[in-house]
């Protein structure tokens, strides 16, 4: 059955855009779960078998052990084969209108979602795998990018010829409709009185300014520029122990210190313990806030300011147009719990950045992709801009009228 956006939702945990049309949906072939629990399987049918035959030869009053140990053993390989039938059945290759997501998901554990837009789609190959996947008819499809190391791997899939020629039938059209869409409205732009674009930019009201808080939205927008601090948990980690230790010390203060009127000495020693933590906490509080990530209009940005200034800040950056792949993954069940993960962006020869541990991550995925593609289309559009003004140059020094 075709997939809408509620049931890709519910199944894979994989999000469409606004507009967004599922069009395809590949699952693993049955071989790989024969693989997994065939074996789980058949020592389920020795345990009831081996079980049976163990417990007919009891008398009616000794069964009740032996009987409970089949079934607590029953039962735990069973969950196995229900948890190797979930694994295989959360793992896909979807094709939308617009782009490839390949879904990796262990349940509590592990979640990963690797994509492509379809107008970065080479070439897509298959491996048909010996005798056994031609006469089962499956085998590995490997969508090739042009970003190093970046190719899309699944299967083995039902059917992988009928995957290919699917996968290239819509790359062909995508760039076709894509294009003509694109030069369309750029000639209708360009026809159309100059003064309406300028209207409608300085129509655009400013970025408000945001009030101090002391944990930030996450993600920051303002305007065009986005901006992601790591998930709040790690500044939990950061300043626990100094946090459990001030209240310590406070309670050791107003409890003991203050009743039993504790020399100058202590409370000097106390003030400056307190002082002490109250200034490590604030130190680890400014090192999470000045560790962000950000995107801009025209580039992405890795950043590390040291707290206060102090020693300056790092920033490693590259333009969105150089964005080859981004991938995210969410490792370990505590990732999965509070939703934060690692967000790989890979780059055409330049070098790659990571966002560590933000929250949402395949929020983020999707938000960079989206000012990828507001990126290309200025800079699509630049070009086609520059070519309509040569063809005017061209009229002109025929001696004809401009259209």
């Amino acid at each position: 059955m075709p997939y809408t956006a509620e049931s890709l939702q519910r199944r894979f945990r994989c999000t469409l855009e606004p507009g967004e049309r599922c069009l395809y949906v590949w699952t693993r072939h049955w071989i790989i779960l024969v693989r997994r629990a065939g074996w789980l399987l058949v020592l389920l049918g020795l345990i009831l078998g081996g079980g049976w035959l163990w417990i007919h030869g009891m008398e009616p009053g000794e069964r009740s052990v032996p009987e409970l140990l089949v079934l607590l053993l029953g039962l735990i390989v069973g969950i196995y084969i229900l948890y190797a039938y979930v694994d295989w059945r959360n793992d896909a290759l979807v094709m939308t209108d617009r782009r490839l997501l390949h879904l990796e998901r262990v349940i509590l554990l592990f979640q990963s979602q690797q994509e492509t837009g379809l107008d970065r789609v080479q070439n897509v190959r298959v491996t048909v795998p010996g005798l056994l996947g031609t006469l089962l008819e499956y085998g590995e499809v490997r969508i090739e990018t042009a970003a190093r190391g970046s190719d899309i791997v699944f299967g083995p899939v039902p059917r992988p010829r009928q995957v290919q020629d699917a996968i290239l039938a819509r790359v062909l059209e995508l760039r076709a409709a894509f294009s003509e869409q694109r030069m369309r409205e750029v000639v209708q732009r360009a026809r159309a009185p100059r003064d309406r674009g300028a209207t409608r930019d300085s129509a655009q009201p400013a970025p408000r300014r945001t009030r101090f808080r002391l944990l930030p939205p996450n993600p920051l927008v303002e305007g065009e520029r986005i901006v992601w601090h790591k998930h709040w948990i790690f500044l939990v980690v950061r300043i626990f122990l100094p946090v459990v230790l001030l209240l310590g010390l406070l309670i050791l203060g107003f409890a003991v210190f203050l009743p039993h009127r504790a020399p100058a000495t202590l409370w000097a020693l106390w003030a400056f313990g307190i002082l002490a933590l109250l200034l490590t906490i604030v130190w680890r509080y400014q090192v999470w806030l000045g560790d962000v990530y950000e995107v801009a209009a025209d580039r992405i940005h890795d950043i590390y300011r040291t707290p206060f200034g102090l020693f300056g800040e790092t920033r490693r950056s590259t333009d969105l147009g150089r964005i080859q792949n981004i991938t995210y993954e969410q490792p370990g069940l505590l990732a999965v719990l509070f939703r934060y993960g690692n967000v790989r962006i890979e780059t055409a020869g330049a070098e790659d950045l990571t966002f560590d541990h933000v929250p949402n991550p395949a929020d983020v995925q999707r938000t960079i992709y989206q000012q990828q593609e507001v990126y290309r289309r200025r800079q699509q559009e630049k070009q086609w801009q520059e070519v309509l003004a040569l063809l005017r140059m061209y009229h002109e020094a025929e001696g004809e009228p401009p259209e």
